[in-house]
């Protein structure tokens, strides 16, 4: 049984805050420009490069050094696949896939499965590396990949953050993500504060 929002102890703020985000929508690209402004650091996987083989980790080996590097100065971080709609890695990213024969449905397979375990890779190199308290994930298509590169099994709320993406704890036996609070929220949903509000940990 959940206690009502209002009986639930604040999680007070995690600092520095990683955030993941496998969502190209308008709403994500306004929480990542919020999270820009507030002072968190921005990493970019190349899809491109997973795009045109899979299975060359040099996109991840970047991504993981520059993010980790980063949340050991202290600074929270954005770690994404676009920035929005207008990303060029998108468009570029449909021209390889396109030109490795794969179909739109294929495509559509393809991005959240490849991607999402790329970024699920990142996330659990930081947490065992740094030791994050926090974690934001955004992307419906994308979370279910990244919590499974996490071991993530189950999820408890603990918190409220915003109406459909709160403060969770996941339950992952066997996995340094064991006990990590994290938010999964759809690219649609939520405020263009959100990833502060989230670092802050209540609305």
């Amino acid at each position: 049984e959940v206690a009502p929002a209002n009986e639930l102890p604040d999680p007070g703020a995690a600092n520095p805050l990683l955030v993941v985000s496998g969502s190209c929508s308008p709403v994500t690209e306004r929480q990542i420009q919020g999270a820009l402004d507030a002072g968190f650091a921005e990493v970019g996987l190349d899809t491109t490069a997973l795009a045109r083989d899979e299975r060359d980790d040099a996109p991840i080996r970047s991504a993981r050094t520059a993010v980790v590097d980063h949340l050991f100065a202290g600074r929270s971080v954005v770690l994404h696949t676009a920035r929005g709609e207008g990303d060029p890695r998108i468009q570029e990213t449909a021209r390889i896939l396109a030109g490795r024969g794969l179909d739109d449905l294929a495509a559509k397979t393809f991005v959240p499965r490849v991607f999402g375990a790329a970024l699920g890779q990142v996330a659990r190199a930081a947490v065992e590396q740094r030791g994050l308290r926090r974690l934001g994930i955004s992307g419906g298509d994308t979370s279910g990949f990244l919590a499974r590169a996490l071991g993530i099994e189950a999820v408890e709320m603990i918190g409220p953050i915003a109406p459909g993406a709160p403060l969770c704890r996941a339950h992952a036996p066997g996995s340094a993500a064991h006990g990590l609070e994290v938010s999964f929220k759809g690219g649609q949903v939520g405020h263009p504060d959100y990833f502060v509000v989230l670092r802050r940990g209540r609305p």
